[in-house]
């Protein structure tokens, strides 16, 4: 959310909203959800469709919309990975209540060699799968290392078993001292 007076501003008026009519607590209020009648939202109620086939027949028609095809072929074309199209399409299918989480699962691989096959019968290169859910939060030991050698020299002489960095320097100095201590030697 925009923090200040002018980012808010700019915010509004993206929505054609007036600015002075912007009243930052009118928000819920925490846990306020909780206190709905259980069933309000489409997701608490029993899913329209629970069968796996059922719902890809569904899908697959839909598809034989060239509006939407092309919709979901020019995001292929912009480099959206097909798995972000298929967990996109599923998430929403869960939160309309047409039908149950285990069914989005169920259906993923399918949908996705569907819209894969789809790309390639228009010569659209593919990108299958989200390249940064594979290194997303994931530090190597190295860096690790790095931050423990900065950050806790005292613990990363214990795990490593080397003196830190400036221990190392301070011996170095005081072993083979300056330039000048040379010649007295």
């Amino acid at each position: 959310m925009a923090d200040s007076p002018r980012e808010i501003k700019d915010f509004l008026n993206k929505d054609k909203r007036n600015p002075e009519e912007f009243d930052p607590f009118n928000r819920p209020i925490p846990g306020e959800s909780l206190t709905d009648d259980l069933g309000s939202r489409p997701f608490e109620q029993p899913p329209r469709r629970v069968d796996p086939n059922e719902v890809l027949e569904d899908v697959l028609e839909k598809l034989q919309d060239e509006d939407r095809r092309d919709k979901i072929l020019d995001l292929v074309f912009a480099g959206v990975p097909v798995e972000t199209i298929v967990q996109t399409f599923a998430l929403e299918g869960v939160t309309r209540g047409e039908f149950t989480p285990d069914v989005a699962e169920i259906i993923k691989p399918t949908l996705a060699l569907v819209i894969m096959d789809l790309a390639r019968d228009k010569d659209i290169p593919v990108t299958m799968f989200n390249e940064d859910a594979e290194n997303a939060g994931s530090v190597d030991q190295a860096e690790t290392l790095d931050v423990m050698r900065n950050a806790r020299p005292e613990l990363f002489e214990s795990v490593t078993g080397t003196e830190s960095q400036t221990e190392i320097e301070e011996n170095n100095e005081t072993t083979l001292g300056g330039f000048i201590d040379m010649g007295d030697k």
